[in-house]
């Protein structure tokens, strides 16, 4: 069997979790002893049902993305503030040297 069908466990489990809730409401739908009007209900109940499923995981996904670039941003803030720390530090030092060897030459 080829690896390119063969699902590894990565990512959120987004598309099992839709496959799933496809599957689970078609077979509820030809099993189910119920009027079309009734089927009709059930399906929309379950349509619903699974958009405010998939809602809430975007809205989730959302929301740690957001935390990730706040996270990185304020990593990169830092490191910008300790580069250019030490390039200050770097001239000073240079200039203290030059200063130094003005002075003995």
């Amino acid at each position: 069997m080829s690896d390119d069908c063969r699902y590894d466990g990565g990512g959120s489990g987004f598309m099992p979790f839709i496959m799933g809730a496809a599957i689970g409401a078609g077979l509820a739908l030809v099993f189910a002893p119920r009027s079309g009007e009734e089927t009709r209900q059930k399906a929309n109940d379950v349509a619903d049902d699974v958009r405010e499923r998939v809602r809430k995981i975007i809205d989730d996904a959302e929301e740690r993305i957001k935390e990730a670039v706040d996270e990185s941003r304020e990593s990169l803030e830092e490191k910008r503030d300790v580069f250019s720390s030490a390039i200050a530090a770097g001239k000073e030092a240079y200039e203290e040297g030059q200063k130094k060897h003005e002075t003995e030459g």
